[in-house]
């Protein structure tokens, strides 16, 4: 940047993502004929932290024409988390291929900041856990419980192919959330009562698809 040149604002760009509890894991990188529009016009596009990035123009310069950004994710879990986007202030098409996630295009006008905003939404899930017993016991029916009952789950059900295994999803579907907070617990149910076999057990990771229903529900395993 010429010291003797002074550059002003034209574009500010901000994304948040419903899933990841600080800035999403993305990067904004100018298509080819943005790039060489930018060499052209001394634009400067820089990335400002927290999932906001600025775009610069030389003062004088009537800053209009419209730019292109591939959305590139830098964390694998983003296309497991992502659903969709809404924007304001710009467009956003899918592409899906060589790295790229979508598209974003905005124009930046004379003699104003055009100020664009993504969402990216996370799917929703059933969320499964398949439950092992370390020692086969027939004569005990477990139970998952959510503490702060913010899920609530079906009966157990008997998991083929593992002996002794139990199969207990959620009721309802769920956004998936980097920081949900849920603790889970495991019970043992038998005709003298019930005994709490493990607690805090990891929430299914959103990349790990159920057996039963890899399309709408994510599992983990947990061996008790």
């Amino acid at each position: 940047m010429s010291r003797r040149e002074k550059y002003v604002p034209c574009m500010e760009i901000a994304a948040r993502h419903g899933y990841y509890s600080s800035a999403p894991p993305v990067d904004l990188v100018p298509d080819g004929e943005t790039s060489r529009f930018f060499r052209r016009s001394g634009f400067i596009f820089r990335r400002l932290g927290g999932g906001s990035w600025l775009l610069l123009r030389p003062e004088g310069d009537d800053g209009n024409g419209r730019v292109a950004f591939r959305v590139i994710p830098t964390d694998p879990l983003f296309h497991y988390v992502t659903e969709r986007a809404d924007t304001e202030g710009g467009e956003l098409e899918r592409i899906g291929q060589n790295g790229t996630w979508a598209l974003l295009t905005a124009t930046s006008k004379p003699d104003a900041v055009t100020t664009v905003r993504i969402l990216f939404l996370p799917p929703e899930k059933q969320l499964e856990f398949i439950l092992v017993p370390r020692h086969t016991d027939t004569s005990a029916v477990i139970g998952l419980r959510e503490v702060r009952n913010r899920v609530e789950f079906l009966p157990p059900e008997k998991f083929p192919g593992i002996p002794g295994a139990w199969r207990v999803a959620g009721k309802d579907k769920t956004a998936l959330r980097e920081d949900a907070g849920y603790r889970f617990q495991l019970w043992e149910k038998r005709d003298s009562g019930e005994r709490l076999l493990a607690d805090g057990i990891p929430p299914p990771r959103p990349d790990e698809s159920s057996p039963v229903n890899s399309h709408h529900s994510i599992t983990t395993y947990f061996y008790y």
